[in-house]
């Protein structure tokens, strides 16, 4: 399960007002449709998906004992609906993912009402129906560490039966791991995959488990990382790393083993996967924190070229040679699609990270910031497209960086992101026409501008 940090607090801007709204009506015993009425009238805004918001339409949300039913409509539009869980009984996709991520987030909100709740069987059979509702498994605990709550999802995960309190929970998920909140790992319980994360209260005591099975859909293409978790029958799970562009004894790829064994959780536990491999073995992690080691240690190091391939191994019978095989086809193919590199920069990071978002399933996505650091990658590599901040009135130092980029790199084709009113006269401020997209921008527009007008070797 994907849990990137700014499309997750976009996301609760639904989520929080949703369940907290649904434990007000538990105590006043309103109608769920009076609720969704007036969950729609709040309108609440998403910034960064395309100026998106909850419909206003009453009867555009749609909740029921097993599903909520969220239109995202933008200025230009219906972006896309939200179903938790996913409609047709089929597997979530990564920005799926990071929604039922925010979601069960989004569950300490409001687990507080589960103790003014208890004795008013109607007002919690409402809130128990909410919970039963999302995608994910949550066992709530009370201040003595008792289990309070746990819905229908969470029984299936955990064998049917969850223990009383969370301990109990812990040793039957992971006997070896840490337990404490904030934990984050992946560990394996009979036919499910499961992504554990741990949420505390403000004292620093555990409030909630949240259980995602990644099983059926945990497969994500960021930058130059590969990732294909799944199920595996070995104990625990094992994620296997095959560094396979690089070569198995070369010095890029035995750095990054080596910066992955110094910067993994506490808890985890590496292996090499053979001896003459630069391969590792990782368990008891997630796989978006290795993810972002990755990308962290070729960011560091300046490794554009360096591609790895992450799979599980197969139950016994699958050699490593054979994994490492199965991970360089994977990547083999892909390189056989050529992919724009684009450059991405922006004074707001969260900005920045939107863009990589919504542009790295079609090209290679290099995020940066107008500074010193964002100019020598600029110097370093060559790019085909450039997605720069355009300078506001009085932004000196802005204007002069987005001007030196854009004369670093003059075979790329230039793109603007701004917050300024349009219309915008490029030719009046001496920059190069380009398509210019204004904050917060709709990320099927952006991804459509750019395969319109930017290919390799364009």
């Amino acid at each position: 399960m994907s849990r990137v940090g700014e499309p997750q607090a976009k996301v609760r801007e639904i989520a929080v007002p949703v369940l907290r709204r649904l434990a007000a009506a538990m105590r006043s015993g309103r109608s769920v449709e009076e609720l969704l009425a007036r969950i729609n009238e709040a309108a609440v805004l998403l910034p960064g998906l395309g100026g998106a918001k909850i419909s206003t339409v009453g009867e555009e949300i749609e909740f029921s004992s097993d599903r909520l039913t969220v239109p995202l409509v933008g200025t230009e539009g219906t972006l896309g609906v939200m179903h938790l869980p996913p409609e047709g009984g089929g597997t979530f996709d990564a920005g799926q993912l990071q929604m039922a991520a925010a979601v069960a987030d989004a569950v300490s909100a409001v687990v507080e009402q589960f103790e003014r709740a208890r004795g008013q069987a109607a007002s919690l059979a409402l809130l128990e129906t909410a919970l039963n509702g999302l995608p994910v498994g949550i066992v709530c605990f009370d201040e003595s560490n008792r289990r309070l709550y746990a819905n229908d999802r969470a029984g299936a995960y955990l064998g049917g039966a969850v223990p009383e309190s969370w301990d109990g929970v812990w040793e039957q998920l992971a006997p070896e791991a840490r337990r404490e909140p904030g934990a984050d790992f992946v560990v394996q319980n009979g036919v499910h995959l499961l992504h554990v994360v741990a949420r505390q209260r403000n004292d620093g005591g555990p409030r909630a488990v949240v259980l995602t099975d990644i099983a059926a859909r945990a497969a994500a293409f960021v930058d130059g990382v590969t990732v294909d978790v799944q199920r595996s029958a070995q104990s625990g799970t094992a994620l296997t790393f095959a560094i396979v562009a690089a070569g198995p004894n070369s010095p890029e790829a035995l750095a990054l083993v080596e910066s992955l064994q110094a910067h993994l959780p506490a808890g985890s536990r590496v292996g090499p996967l053979t001896a003459e491999s630069a391969g590792v073995a990782v368990q008891g992690v997630s796989p978006t924190s290795l993810q972002a080691l990755i990308r962290e240690h070729c960011r560091s190091q300046k490794l554009r070229g360096l591609r790895v391939g992450v799979a599980a191994l197969r139950s016994g019978t699958e050699t490593a040679e054979r994994l490492m095989a199965r991970a360089s086809a994977r990547l083999q193919a892909a390189d056989e699609t050529p992919r724009p590199d684009v450059f991405v920069a922006d004074r707001s990071k969260a900005v920045a990270e939107a863009l990589a978002v919504a542009l790295h399933r079609s090209c290679r996505v290099t995020v940066g910031a107008p500074d010193e650091e964002g100019m020598g990658l600029l110097a370093e590599h060559p790019f085909d497209g450039l997605f720069l901040e355009l300078p506001e009135p009085g932004a000196q130092g802005l204007d002069r960086w987005v001007r030196r980029a854009i004369e670093l790199q003059p075979a790329a084709r230039p793109f603007f992101v701004t917050e300024l009113p349009g219309p915008w006269d490029l030719a009046d401020l001496a920059l190069p026409e380009a398509p210019v997209f204004r904050k917060p921008f709709a990320v099927r527009e952006v991804r459509e501008t750019v395969s319109r007008v930017l290919t390799v070797g364009e």
